[in-house]
């Protein structure tokens, strides 16, 4: 061979000032024949990878150069691993198991799935589609995309994203975009891709109460998958028709005039952060952690004096974390603030906790961690006990709702769990009133807000349905103020003014006069009557 190629150069050195012999390379259906001068592009027939796959479809058929076999219902299947694999990596990590799980379908549909890995036609009968369609899922099958026979508010993310057909699309982008209030925390809102997402945020037809309210969709689609998203939000935040979303949402503080029942508004304190923790420490408003502009978990901490109406900086948490609550604990000689749990910058849920002490003013670490990593939950005192209520969590590989309550015992610097809660819940509030624990409102991963408010007592370790809200509505704030408890903001699709007093008697809630801002995730410490703000 060798004798060859030096015959061949030589015999045409004088036509060719280089050798044409060259590799020839085979990627798709092109021959690639390079030389030191040029490149040429040869087409292969139109129909070459068709014949290539038909081939090889044959062969399958005919047990040749086979390596996958197994047996589903004394019935024997034969594959080739590389073809099966091109369609799902799930074939490789599974090779040995194959026959188990297939077990559970019948032999046209196991026919139907081996013929699309070969050919990429789907000929079944229509009795079979729908179980066609959940071996697909199982197998991750990902490029074949579903028959939608109607669209409508059940499947019309899904179809937005996943249809090649235009009018198909095209209603799935009509039904998006009105029922976007609606559909914003649906799971399947939340595993959109971003350019699906970017398509429907850049749409004039939008359905929103306010850019606010699409500025919220977009950060709950991100930290669904923090990790693997945070590149994206940039270009996202592009489609937003806002010249700046102001990032202050703790800029002012409503105070309510218990004698003349009104609200008046406060000056400006300029946080400049959102989803922070609050506490009130005797005559001190502490704001702690949450994420600034660039959507980063904070450290710094800070505080409104109620005696001259200033701000002030403490010093910052060990740890920058969001989405988390602080409680205030009073002993004798201190008051202690526990910040417990969250979610830091690098998509991790947080199962630790600090503790600040008055006296010596800085943040230990040395509090026994959570039992689980939780976000988006809630946390109250009774006696010498935290109780921490519900959550995001992920548990087994998924992310959901929890309705676990674990608690902290200070004597002892340990944590176990009490009984779960009636409802599992996140964005939800909670409080104690003598003795007991409410928990109210909410949202569930499976996309639906809460409206049912609960109640424990830890003497019996039982949860009891104690009232409804008026509407489904989560981020809402409790408080308890002159033995009435009060239920104020929250977003129920839209953001909220709204304060709520419960009458126990009637076992209703009646309006009061309304905060002078709507608020969702905000907080309500009753303070002392004479203040400088």
């Amino acid at each position: 061979m060798g004798q060859d190629k030096l015959t061949y150069r030589d015999k045409y050195k004088s036509r060719y000032e280089t050798s044409v012999i060259a590799e020839i390379l085979f990627n798709n259906r092109r021959f690639l024949c390079k030389s030191k001068s040029r490149m040429i592009e040869i087409d292969a027939k139109a129909d070459f990878a068709t014949k290539r796959l038909d081939y090889l479809y044959g062969a399958m058929r005919e047990q040749k150069w086979i390596d996958v076999n197994f047996i589903v219902r004394n019935r024997s299947f034969s594959a080739h691993m590389v073809v099966l694999v091109a369609c799902s990596e799930f074939f490789a990590n599974n090779k040995d198991n194959l026959g188990a799980i297939f077990s559970d379908f019948e032999y046209p549909v196991i026919d139907a799935i081996l013929k699309y890995c070969y050919t990429g036609k789907i000929n079944i009968d229509d009795k079979y589609y729908e179980k066609f369609m959940e071996l697909t899922a199982k197998l991750q099958i990902k490029s074949i995309v579903p028959r939608y026979k109607t669209i409508d508010e059940t499947n019309c993310l899904e179809a937005l994203h996943l249809s090649d057909d235009p009018p198909t699309r095209e209603k799935a982008m009509d039904l998006t975009l009105e029922n976007f209030r609606t559909l914003q925390k649906m799971p399947s809102f939340l595993g959109l891709p971003a350019a699906s997402l970017a398509e429907i945020l850049k749409s004039d037809n939008l359905n929103v109460d306010s850019e606010e309210q699409v500025f919220e969709s977009v950060k709950l689609w991100l930290i669904s998958d923090e990790e693997n998203r945070r590149s994206e939000l940039a270009e996202l935040l592009r489609h937003l028709k806002l010249p700046l979303l102001s990032i202050e949402t703790a800029n002012c503080i409503d105070i309510y005039d218990g004698m003349n029942k009104s609200w008046t508004l406060t000056k400006n304190f300029s946080f400049n952060r959102r989803c922070f923790a609050s506490a009130l420490v005797n005559y001190w408003i502490m704001i702690i952690g949450g994420y600034n502009s660039l959507y980063d978990a904070i450290t710094s901490v800070e505080y409104v004096d109620l005696k001259d109406g200033q701000k002030h900086s403490l010093k910052p948490l060990n740890q920058g974390r969001k989405y988390f609550p602080a409680v205030t604990i009073r002993r004798d000689s201190s008051t202690d603030v526990y910040v417990i749990g969250g979610y830091d910058d690098k998509a991790n849920i947080l199962s630790s906790v600090e503790r600040w002490n008055s006296t010596t003013m800085i943040w230990e670490t040395s509090i026994a961690p959570l039992l689980q990593a939780v976000y988006w939950h809630n946390a109250s005192v009774i006696g010498d006990r935290i109780y921490v209520t519900g959550g995001h969590i992920l548990k087994d590989g998924k992310n959901k709702s929890t309705d676990e309550v674990q608690v902290y015992e200070m004597q002892s610097n340990s944590w176990s769990y009490c009984a779960p809660m009636i409802q599992r819940r996140e964005e939800h509030s909670s409080i104690a009133i003598k003795g007991k624990l409410f928990v109210a409102g909410g949202y569930c991963y499976d996309g639906s807000r809460l409206d049912g408010v609960e109640s424990y007592d830890p003497d019996t370790d039982l949860w009891q349905v104690f009232c409804t809200l008026p509407n489904p509505t989560h981020g809402i704030t409790l408080c308890f103020f002159r033995q009435k408890l009060l239920c104020m903001g929250g977003d129920d699709g839209k953001r909220l003014r709204n304060v709520l007093e419960y009458d126990d008697m009637r076992k209703t809630w009646k309006s009061l006069e309304s905060l002078n801002k709507s608020r969702w995730y905000s907080f309500a410490h009753v303070i002392p009557y004479h203040s400088a703000i």
